[in-house]
């Protein structure tokens, strides 16, 4: 690349365009109404017409293309991106975010030792949002957003927004409207908290993208430089169990693999979402029939720093056993499993390393229908279960949640298709139907189902066996029916459970 290449570029979204020279430390702002579309060029050509591209070391495509419906058609359009500036010996970056982060770390100067943490308050809108980083040994990596459902500034809301990862720092960044400023002031009075003006990013938005594209390069050391987040989530699958995800809290550029056995019968599979949340689309398919040769393979999932995929499946010799699924995720160090409890919704989580790992369902879902359907010999969780209900309600239990909080049996509701039944020991039972016919079950048992749902899939997960499992409420508060219903359907799996 050449040395007089002296122009970063910063593509905002459709209507934005910043530009800096590193040499001159000239700074400009171009409003186009940009054109762009997965299958169309002329965002390109607007460049090309705008910039002599032989002067342009390096792009930054921040917020562009992220309107496209779904993350294959996003993909695309990146790939694009990376075409169009790889032709022009042009330097991309499509960065995931913390640019305002970044800005506020610099800015603030904040420094802390390697394993503490920094935690960035949003002073904005009716609630407070944040980001936790935590120091590695020469740059800063993303662990986890954080908002809270309690009033701003109570214990609680603290407990919840900390969720156990206490910083070292706290930085509180407020706009020119934050109402909240003094009393988070107040509130962090013992972190002498550091107050950074939103409006420095705005003056100041080219800075995280030119210190960022000089880090990558190699041409500058910045200290207060954000490891590069995963653009997504990546999850890869053999029939429905997850081998191994790239979550984004990881840092790119990473490889992740496992070695499994050929089964010829099946495939892998990688899934991927963008933004995290969003359902996740099947990305790319091998079928391991093409291995029948080969007892073991070794199922390999690369990305760069963009977040663009290198999947493949390659014959494993055995040379390097400890290259087994067991070695290669993140859960070596000990960890704790906890699962949230909604009123009709649970999620299932693993804590090690200072991340948080969201198990998602069978279907896919972090959230999962408290539902129970007996229509089959083996009970089935979540949301098959809750479709079953619409054409068979009967061999359907759902409220457990409420039905485990209660101890009379004169509560009814007209959707339920089962029975409460006060047995003779004074506890009670449920009456419904099931495969085997009509059939009674103690609430204990019922919630221990749900309850091994989401051990099972912590330990295909983590591959390590659960004997305590931290459980959470959600939007309302549990009574001491509740959780000696919780306390007892532990006992019944042999797991400890602990109230959180």
């Amino acid at each position: 690349m050449s040395l007089s290449r002296n122009l970063i570029i910063h593509v905002h979204n459709k209507v934005l365009i910043d530009s800096y020279n590193i040499k001159t430390n000239k700074y400009n702002r171009y409003k186009e109404q940009l054109n762009f579309h997965e299958n169309d060029t002329k965002l390109f050509q607007q460049l090309q017409f705008i910039f002599n591209l032989k002067e342009v070391k390096a792009i930054a495509f921040s917020s562009v293309g992220f309107e496209l419906p779904t993350y294959n058609k996003f993909y695309q359009f990146r790939l694009k991106c990376r075409e169009f500036c790889e032709k022009n010996h042009i330097f991309c970056l499509i960065p995931a975010g913390h640019l305002s982060a970044s800005v506020a770390l610099s800015h603030t100067q904040t420094m802390v030792q390697k394993g503490e943490k920094v935690m960035i308050f949003f002073l904005f809108g009716t609630r407070p949002v944040a980001v936790e980083y935590i120091r590695t040994t020469t740059s800063y990596q993303y662990i986890k957003h954080c908002t809270s459902k309690y009033p701003s500034f109570t214990q609680k809301w603290e407990k919840e927004m900390f969720d156990g990862l206490k910083p070292k720092k706290i930085i509180l960044s407020k706009d020119p409207i934050t109402s909240d400023l003094e009393k988070a002031q107040k509130y962090f009075e013992s972190y002498s908290p550091v107050v950074f003006d939103f409006e420095c990013t705005l003056e100041n938005c080219m800075d995280p993208i030119v210190n960022k594209v000089l880090h990558l390069m190699g041409e500058k050391v910045d200290p207060y430089d954000i490891e590069v987040p995963c653009m997504g989530k990546f999850d890869v699958r053999m029939k429905q169990y997850s081998l191994f995800k790239v979550e984004p809290f990881d840092s790119v550029p990473c490889e992740k693999s496992a070695v499994i056995a050929v089964n010829q019968k099946k495939r892998v599979s990688m899934y991927a979402s963008y933004p995290s949340f969003n359902p996740p689309e099947l990305v790319k398919e091998i079928e391991l029939s093409t291995f029948k040769k080969n007892k073991k393979v070794k199922v390999t999932l690369k990305l760069d720093i963009n977040s663009f995929y290198e999947f493949y499946v390659e014959p494993f010799n055995g040379k390097n056993e400890k290259e087994s699924k067991e070695n290669v995720d993140d859960f070596a160090s000990p960890g704790k499993a906890q699962m949230v409890f909604e009123k009709q919704h649970f999620s299932v989580s693993y804590f090690a390393n200072n991340k948080q790992y969201n198990f998602n369902d069978s279907d896919g879902q972090i959230k999962t229908p408290t539902y129970i359907s007996f229509h089959e010999k083996k009970p089935t969780v979540g949301k098959s279960a809750m479709e079953i209900y619409e054409t068979k309600p009967k061999v359907v239990i759902f409220d457990l949640v409420k039905l485990c909080s209660i101890s009379t049996d004169d509560v009814f509701n007209p959707k339920w298709g089962f029975k409460l039944i006060k047995v003779e020991n004074g506890s009670l039972n449920l009456e419904f139907e099931s495969s085997k016919g009509k059939t009674q079950s103690s609430l204990d048992i019922l919630l221990a189902l749900v309850l091994k749902n989401g051990r099972n899939r912590i330990e295909k997960e983590t591959g390590k066996r659960m004997k305590e499992i931290e459980v959470e409420f959600d939007g309302f508060f549990p009574n001491e029916t509740l959780k000696k219903n919780f306390v007892e359907a532990g006992k019944l799996l042999k797991i400890n459970i602990v109230f959180v």
